[in-house]
This record gives C-alpha cells, structure tokens and sequence, in this order.
C-alpha cells in the first residue's frame, strides 16, 4: 500500500484525500505547505501529493521546500486549463495530474512515479559504486562510447592523461591518448580501433606523448571491446 501525505491549503479541501483513499492509499497526514518539510521528514511517505491553488506556480516551490527535509517522489494536482509547468527541474513534481482525476489515474501516475523514483535510486547508487571502484583501480582506465568518445575516465587515469574527467568526457580519445611506436617514435598503430575490428582485447606498448612540461612516459595498454 502506498503511504501518502497530502499538501493542502488550510482548510480547502478538493476531495484528493478522498480520492487517495479510494485508490487504496493510505493518507498518513494531511499538511499545509508550511509544515509539509517537517511531517515529509518525520512521516517519510512513500509519495507526496500537492494539491495547492495555483499550482503553476506553487507546486514547483512547495516541492523544493520539502525536498530540502525529505528526497522522495513529489506529484502536483493541476486545474483544467492550468498551464503544466515542465517537470525538467530538479525540484519541480516528478508528475502532475490534471482534475478532475479517477482513482485509478491516481493510482496509475503514483506507480509510475515511484517506479521511476527506485530507478533512478538503483542508478544513483550503482554510479556511487563505480566511482568508488574506479578510485580504487591503480591502474588508468578510459571507457570509450561507441562514437569514439570518452565516457568514463578514472582518477589514475586523470593524473596519466593530465585532463579531468569532467573535461574529458565527450572528447574524442585520440585527442587525449595520442600515442607513438617505442623504437620509431611515429605514430603507433591504434589499439583501440584494433580491438573493436578483431572483437579481441589487444594488448600493446607504446609512448604516450603527453603535453610539454609532462615526460612522454612508455605505457603497457590493454583494449578490450564490450559488446
């Protein structure tokens, strides 16, 4: 059962803890938006829905001042022919409703809220466990996207390249990886674009041909192709 709280300004009523109830919520507390911060963190609901006046408006606030105490799912009730804001912000509602609503489009937009809510959660904390697992990697590491651009770079390989992952992200890896032969100092034969012709991992030794006041320094690659 999903356990809501309800924003309502005090004491308007337009029947949303009823139509909660009818859609097999249970109503925890009903709150006026200036103490919804407070019985957000104190009831922790699994969903809370705004239904204020002016919800264009109002709903986009009332939702960043909860989330200030209280990071779940966040959805608006809007009036015939209020103008939806986009839900693009991150504080804005995750989803809005239009009345007059049925219980079961309630229901129906309060599940796919909370489903992309966990999924997003499953998201964060995977990102939070690559990243701990990139800073723990001694050796450098650069993830390639199909398009030849850099999409992950790890610490270590940040101090090698002399770039920030925030930098190098999106730019073609070849700019950041240029390499040479050890004997001939000419350009060495791209082990990349060779792992993703053969389908194998290559391995390879060469020169990494870093920006002056950075050494070139002879470096042992490993590309290896995900399908």
């Amino acid at each position: 059962m999903i356990r809501a709280l309800v924003v309502q300004d005090a004491p308007r009523s337009s029947g949303a803890r009823e139509a909660c109830a009818a859609a097999g919520f249970d109503v925890i507390a009903v709150a006026t938006p200036a103490d919804a911060p407070a019985r957000a963190a104190e009831t922790k609901p699994d969903l809370v829905l705004l239904d204020l006046a002016d919800t264009a408006t109002r709903a986009g606030n009332a939702a960043a001042q909860i989330r200030r105490a209280w990071r779940g799912p966040v959805v608006g009730l809007v009036s015939e022919g209020d103008e939806q804001p986009p839900v693009t912000d991150a504080h804005a509602p995750e989803a809005y409703l239009r009345r007059p609503f049925t219980p079961r489009e309630l229901g129906a937009t309060a599940e796919l809220v909370l489903y992309k809510h966990r999924a997003e959660g499953l998201l964060r904390e995977r990102e939070r466990l690559l990243s701990a697992a990139l800073a723990s990697i001694d050796d450098a590491l650069l993830a390639i996207a199909r398009d030849g651009t850099v999409h992950t770079l790890s610490p270590k390989g940040e101090v090698l390249l002399g770039v920030s992952a925030g930098d190098a992200v999106g730019r073609p890896y070849a700019e950041l990886l240029p390499l040479a032969d050890e004997r001939s100092s000419t350009p060495a034969e791209d082990p990349v674009a060779q792992a993703l012709r053969e389908r194998r991992a290559v391995r390879a030794r060469a020169v990494l041909k870093r920006r002056a006041p950075a050494p070139h320094l002879p470096v042992a690659l490993c590309a290896t192709p995900v399908e």
